[in-house]
């Protein structure tokens, strides 16, 4: 079998998921329920650059034409005309000059106290963190200051808007965990849109999102079975981000590399398994690519910053009994999250019978080790929404 190589494509793209220390600090501020407007101030005024741009929101730019009724003049500051001297024939019957005026000026960029106190919290923070994606990306950001730029972040925002929404309609908590896991994704599409992935990557985006929508909704459910579950405010984002990973090897391996198989070769040989088709799933994907789809999302996740604490749950998604002695806390958290993924895909018109040969060895052990019995499991599949988009 030829040895594997890394894609010199990995690190770079993942690198890009840094959300930069601008981002960092100001969502380190947002999300303390403690800090107020002041301590976001302050994370933004760190990098005036940052704030020059992020006056580019459309709604604060709305905000700010309404407000400057007269445009600004821009010219040599305007001396008090002289008193007309009587004596003087010409003085007696001219008017004074009209001042002179010079080119109507650009909207200056205003404090960043001035932006948070018009935009509000969350508003803002749809602006910083739109932003801070299209840097990332490298997307169409002015180069000079006098250059005009206007960017909507709802248009930006789709999957993290659409988390946070679900969970605040539902009154599920946790919707801040939910707006970054959303995030993830979305950052994700701006960087392969931005490098023109192929429409096989899109394609797995949106399954990513549908199948980890679901498996995320049983995860949370499992959960609710817990009471002082350690991390269990990230068992959503957990869950959605080791989907997203299938994306990411979609991306990755849709180019030929030295020793790796294309993703779509590998998910054909997958579809081609009618039994057992988790077990099959790991057994083939190990053996074709040097990097597997957990691997690739935990990175991914590291790269992001704030899901970073989930990190090794997502590593060791497949195989959680490896952070059994490690890391006790993950290794519950990596056993729920994989038994989302092993219920989620049950049919839900199926009785459910874990002792059935739709269940591997490995699948049994997470459900026993969980204590899950047939009737638990039947009802987490009741009622699941499908993905909001």
């Amino acid at each position: 079998m030829e040895s594997f190589q890394l894609p010199p494509t990995v690190w770079p793209r993942v690198h890009a998921m840094y959300p930069g220390k601008t981002f960092v600090k100001f969502m380190s501020a947002y999300r303390n329920p403690k800090a107020g407007l002041p301590a976001l101030q302050s994370a933004l005024e760190l990098n005036p650059g940052f704030v020059h741009l992020v006056q580019g929101f459309d709604l604060f730019r709305k905000m700010r034409e309404k407000w400057d009724d007269q445009p600004t003049v821009v010219g040599p500051a305007q001396a008090a005309p002289a008193p007309a001297n009587p004596a003087t024939p010409a003085a007696a019957g001219t008017s004074a000059a009209p001042a002179a005026t010079g080119p109507v000026a650009r909207m200056t960029a205003a404090p960043a106290k001035d932006f948070l106190s018009s935009v509000g919290k969350i508003q803002a923070r749809n602006a910083v963190a739109s932003l801070a994606m299209m840097r990332s990306a490298q997307g169409p950001l002015p180069r000079n200051a006098a250059d005009d730029f206007t960017f909507t972040p709802a248009t930006k925002l789709k999957y993290a808007l659409l988390s946070e929404d679900f969970h605040e309609s539902r009154r599920l908590g946790h919707s801040e965990e939910a707006f970054l896991a959303g995030l993830h994704y979305d950052w994700f599409f701006e960087l392969a849109t931005a490098d023109k992935a192929p429409a096989e990557v899109q394609l797995e985006l949106e399954t990513a999102w549908k199948e980890g929508f679901r498996a995320a909704q049983v995860a949370r459910r499992i959960a609710s079975n817990y009471k002082n579950l350690p991390l269990s405010e990230w068992i959503f984002a957990a869950t959605m981000a080791i989907y997203l990973g299938r994306a990411w090897s979609a991306w990755i391996y849709s180019v030929n590399h030295p020793g790796c198989a294309f993703w779509k070769d590998f998910r054909s040989k997958v579809d081609a398994v009618t039994t057992k088709k988790r077990e099959a799933w790991r057994f083939i994907e190990r053996r074709m690519f040097p990097l597997v789809h957990t691997d690739l999302a935990a990175l991914s996740a590291s790269s992001f910053g704030f899901l970073g604490d989930i990190a090794p749950v997502i590593a060791a998604s497949q195989d959680p009994i490896v952070l059994r002695k490690v890391s006790p806390a993950h290794y519950q958290i990596a056993l729920i999250v994989r038994a989302g993924q092993i219920i989620s895909s049950i049919p839900t018109d199926d009785t459910v019978d874990s002792r059935s040969g739709l269940f591997s060895r490995l699948d049994k052990w997470v459900i026993k080790e969980l204590k899950l019995s047939d009737s638990i499991i039947g009802p987490l599949l009741k009622k699941l929404e499908e993905p909001p988009s």
